[in-house]
């Protein structure tokens, strides 16, 4: 089985643990954004030591380990680009992954994750030295006993073959560690028996998501070959992987998926090598077999809110607004189906959670019937085949399918129905359902695992918003900043019709800067999405955090993302960057659609070495329509000062996003980018007119005024034109030419003897041309606002909303 979408894993550390710090001698204040790019071996028995290699970038001067690993870290060389250091894992530590990462003056690392087992461990020869013997071949497989768990690593065409005895009946499992740890790899698993006949092979297995696992009692005595390949045999970065040989016990299925952060729960582990479900209590957020020789927890999810467990009987299921609902397809074809009392104008967002998780095998079908059996939509199969105007069905960007509803009139009970979209089911299809009552929404991913601001300078943190029918601009912001550290930008215009593209998911930036006396320090930063609905109403959700990202190389491939078990990241005051970029202009910007702004900076290196490897750029994120960025072919890599020119037009929404400069350098033989402060620009429109108040008051044969606000940017200094237009036969009104600011326009008019009694619609039209571009006139004409005549019989004219200027004179 494959997981659509991105196949998250939820992995529980035990927290960090700060080891003493390493001093060497101090090198350059001005060190790179530091990185750990290798750690190697990637796991280790427990009560035992290893040689552990930390290679990197930025790793030199003065260090912390953190680290969940139970156990102690003593430096061995700091030669090289690489770390070694002596790591004694404790002997009662518990089987189970745990951080690592590097804190330096210049910031925290990427954190890796650290495999412990239970069993001794060798390394695979191939994946030590280019001349090494090589496993690429059963003739070539390289010998390995059992209980034992090979550390190797896979390049790009590469199949790395091992050989191990079995006794006859020997019970035997052989489980590869890699996505859940990090890596790259998508591993395959294949056993061949003595005679080379194929005995078992293995892609994704179950309750391990990528991962993949063999079980068996060995058929016959004799020396059986197992292979080990990457699935696309794809070429990867992070290549390593664990081959677990032992006669390990383990489950591959869980239920329910999760529970409410805090409280202790019973669950059922079954299948794998158990031969029937077994209970267990679990107190965090991981599930493991107590007293059994087996390989790593599953994980379980921990939510914030009330959580239950569907009831037996099918005929009183029934959803409570914002109770998780932990539920099963237990057989074939089965079809779980809710009750969910609503109203008529409700809007309702009902979501689920099982693909998402990696520990179950459903690929969800969710679909919604009202009181009489008529189907108001579905997700996870396909669009609905009808337009239907009140239902959002939104795309798996981030896992499992949701539906967004408003409830339509006569409407008064849902029957939400769950089943698996290839009608499969048992033990191993659980599932998270939930139906809470609001309007249109949005699910916000930060895409940073940490972030690192440099001290007088500036960090970008990067995010991915996945819009669940909510079309509104949304502003990014950040709670627990250490000490001298501000947030800037952030904003996420909204989506317009016909003048964006309207996309699912967008990306953008919130920028960190810290000032020039910030101490260094370590902060546990939340970031949130705040939007503001029609009605008034602020919608406010946290972002998504993940532990960690891995780039998968290959086509249509997506990072690999571990979520974390916290909302919150790491954020560290570090020290200056190598360079700076700083803007000269207004950094706060008001401009009128059609015009035009410059935008003057300046770049510096802050001491010597420091090499600008790319010219400094003016970007936005997410892009917006009808915006061009001009000048950056004029500047050249090393450019110490320069000048962008924002371009915009008519067709430019009114919208707030922003800008921020960039420029790659290179320090110390080490690439890094830097950042400015962020630049906010307003779009707004050159002058608006608002509609009257109230409807205006007409006698036949009288004059009267129809008025309404008038408002002008002070930027722009055309004239304007207001008129009326659609009006009824026998009413005119004189336009009016507005050259100046006044707060409010006032249109003479004229009813003729005769004319038609009534309530009549009419339109008052501005008019203008688009000054500011040389001698080029472009008509600037912004949307009607209507105005409603109230016409009666008669002489005697009624009250208006003012009075003319004719009759004031």
């Amino acid at each position: 089985m494959t997981c659509t979408g991105e196949s998250w894993r939820r992995i529980v550390a035990s927290g960090w643990t700060f080891l003493p710090t390493i001093a060497l001698i101090a090198t350059s204040a001005l060190r790179a954004d530091p990185t750990l790019t290798r750690v190697d071996p990637p796991g280790a028995q427990r009560g035992t030591g290893v040689r552990l290699v930390l290679a990197g970038n930025g790793l030199g001067d003065k260090i912390q380990i953190r680290s969940g690993i139970p156990g102690s870290m003593t430096e061995l060389s700091a030669d090289g680009p690489a770390r070694e250091f002596l790591l004694e894992v404790d002997r009662t530590a518990a089987p189970g992954i745990y951080p690592l990462a590097v804190q330096t003056t210049d910031g925290l690392t990427n954190t890796w994750l650290f495999s412990v087992s239970e069993f001794p461990e060798t390394v695979e020869v191939e994946s030590r030295a280019r001349r090494a013997r090589r496993n690429d071949s059963a003739s070539e497989a390289q010998p390995i006993e059992t209980p034992r768990v090979v550390n190797g690593t896979l390049t790009e065409a590469d199949r790395d073959l091992y050989e191990v005895w079995l006794e006859a009946g020997e019970p035997i499992v052989f489980e590869v560690e890699a996505r859940r740890l990090g890596s790259a790899i998508d591993p395959v698993l294949a056993v061949w028996a003595p005679d080379g006949s194929l005995v078992a092979r293995s892609n994704d297995s179950p309750g391990i998501g990528q991962d993949a696992r063999v079980a068996l009692p060995a058929p016959v005595e004799g020396n059986y070959t197992v292979e080990v390949h990457d699935a696309r045999f794809s070429r990867q970065a992070r290549n390593f992987y664990r081959l677990v040989a032992a006669p390990i016990e383990f489950a591959e299925e869980i239920f329910p998926l999760g529970w409410k952060a805090g409280e202790p729960v019973q669950v059922e582990l079954s299948g794998g090598t158990l031969s029937k479900p077994r209970k267990v209590t679990v107190q965090g957020a991981t599930a493991a077999l107590p007293g059994m020789r087996g390989g790593l927890p599953m994980p379980f999810l921990r939510g914030l809110g009330t959580e239950t467990i569907e009831s037996r009987s099918r005929k009183r299921r029934r959803l409570t607004e914002g109770t998780v609902v932990n539920g099963r397809i237990s057989q074939p074809g089965e079809i779980d189906r809710y009750r969910l009392s609503v109203r008529p104008g409700e809007e309702w967002m009902i979501e689920t959670q099982a693909a998402i998780l990696g520990t179950s095998q459903l690929y969800t079908l969710l679909v919604l019937h009202d009181q009489a059996g008529e189907k108001l939509g579905s997700a996870g199969d396909q669009p609905p085949e009808e337009l239907l105007s009140n239902i959002s069905t939104r795309a798996e960007t981030f896992g499992d399918p949701a539906l967004g509803l408003t409830v339509p009139a006569g409407v008064s009970e849902l029957e939400i129905s769950v089943e698996d979209l290839l009608g499969r089911g048992g033990r191993g299809f659980g599932y998270r359902l939930v139906a809470r009552r609001q309007s249109a929404d949005f699910i916000l991913r930060l895409d940073d695992t940490h972030v690192n601001v440099p001290r007088d300078g500036s960090a970008a943190v990067s995010v991915t918003l996945d819009r669940r029918g909510f079309e509104g601009a949304i502003r990014v912001v950040a709670e627990g900043l250490p000490a001298g550290v501000i947030a800037e930008g952030g904003n996420i215009p909204a989506e317009f019709g016909g003048m964006t593209t309207q996309r699912n998911s967008r990306r953008g930036r919130l920028i960190l800067n810290a000032s020039a006396d910030a101490e260094s320090s370590v902060a546990k930063v939340s970031f949130f999405g705040e939007g503001t609905t029609p009605d008034g109403r602020i919608i406010r959700r946290p972002a998504l955090t993940s532990r960690i990202v891995t780039p998968v190389a290959g086509p249509g491939q997506r990072a690999l993302r571990l979520p974390s078990s916290t909302g919150s990241v790491d954020t560290v005051v570090a020290d200056p960057a190598p360079a700076e970029l700083k803007v000269l202009s207004p950094r706060s910007l008001r401009l009128i659609q059609g015009l035009e702004r410059d935008i003057e900076w300046a770049y510096h290196a802050r001491e010597n070495g420091v090499q600008a490897i790319s010219p400094v750029q003016l970007v936005n994120a997410p892009s917006v329509a009808n915006l061009r960025i001009l000048g950056g072919a004029k500047i050249k890599v090393g450019d110490s000062k320069g000048t962008f020119q924002m371009n915009t037009t008519m067709g430019t929404p009114a919208m707030r996003f922003d800008l921020v400069l960039q420029a790659r350098v290179r320090h110390q033989g080490v690439q890094h980018t830097i950042y400015s402060p962020a630049i906010t620009v307003d779009i707004v429109q050159g002058y608006s007119v608002g509609a009257p108040e109230q409807p205006v008051d007409v006698s036949a044969g009288a004059g009267f005024s129809i008025g309404g606000s008038f408002l002008r940017e002070p930027d722009f200094d055309s004239q304007v034109i207001v008129e009326a237009s659609n009006l009824p036969v026998g009413v005119r009104c004189d336009p009016q030419t507005i050259a100046d600011t006044p707060e409010r326009y006032s249109l003479d008019c004229r009813a003729e003897q005769g004319v038609a009694e009534g309530e009549h619609l009419v339109e008052i039209t501005p008019q203008s041309i688009l000054a500011g571009r040389g001698t080029e006139a472009v008509p600037y004409n912004i949307k009607p606002v209507e105005a409603i005549l109230v016409i009666a019989a008669g002489d005697t004219m009624a009250t208006v909303e003012q009075p003319s200027r004719s009759q004031s004179q």
